[in-house]
This record gives structure tokens, C-alpha cells and sequence, in this order.
């Protein structure tokens, strides 16, 4: 398998358990369950942020954004994967932060 496979087949795995978990009856918990699930929800959010700030990086770049006519990465972020377009600076400062782009 190579490495686009396997980032794409991990990344699926993952919103698949996302969504199974956004499907169960929370209301059935105690409270330190709910708290547990809200602090593995927060983690699993952290880690989701940090693989898209590497990617942003990586796909800035690579200018990839731009050969489908995006005047600017935050644009692209903004069309593609529906983000507001503050956010989508955000994530491009921290890339750029981080030495990623």
C-alpha cells in the first residue's frame, strides 16, 4: 500500500468512528463519562487540526490550490473544505509558523 493509500485509508477510519460516535445516545452517561468523551472529543479535534495544518502546509507548497484557480490558499480552504475564511488564515499563519510553508 502506499503512503497516499494508507494517510487516506487512516483518515477515513477515523471520520467513520467519528461519525458512529456523533450517533450514540449520549444522554445514557453519568457525568464523569460525558466529561471523559468531551476530553477524548478535544484531543481527537487537537490531533485533526494538527494533521490539517501539516497538509495546509505541504498543499501550499506544492501550489496545487492555485491550478484550480484559487486566488490564494485561504480562498481555496475557504471553497474546498468549507472553512471561514478567518479560520482558514488562521490555518495558514500556523503553517507558515510552524515552517511548514
Amino acid at each position: 500500500m502506499d503512503q497516499v493509500s494508507s494517510v487516506h485509508g487512516l483518515l477515513d477510519q477515523v471520520a467513520k468512528l467519528l461519525s458512529e460516535v456523533n450517533s450514540r445516545d449520549l444522554t445514557e452517561l453519568v457525568d464523569a463519562e460525558t466529561a471523559d468523551v468531551a476530553l477524548l472529543a478535544a484531543r481527537a479535534a487537537r490531533l485533526a487540526e494538527a494533521a490539517q495544518v501539516r497538509a495546509t502546509g505541504r498543499l501550499d507548497r506544492s501550489k496545487e490550490w492555485a491550478a484550480e484557480g484559487a486566488r490564494s490558499l485561504p480562498v481555496w480552504l475557504g471553497w474546498k473544505v468549507g472553512l471561514p475564511m478567518g479560520r482558514a488564515r488562521a490555518v495558514v499563519g500556523t503553517a507558515a509558523r510552524r515552517g511548514d510553508i
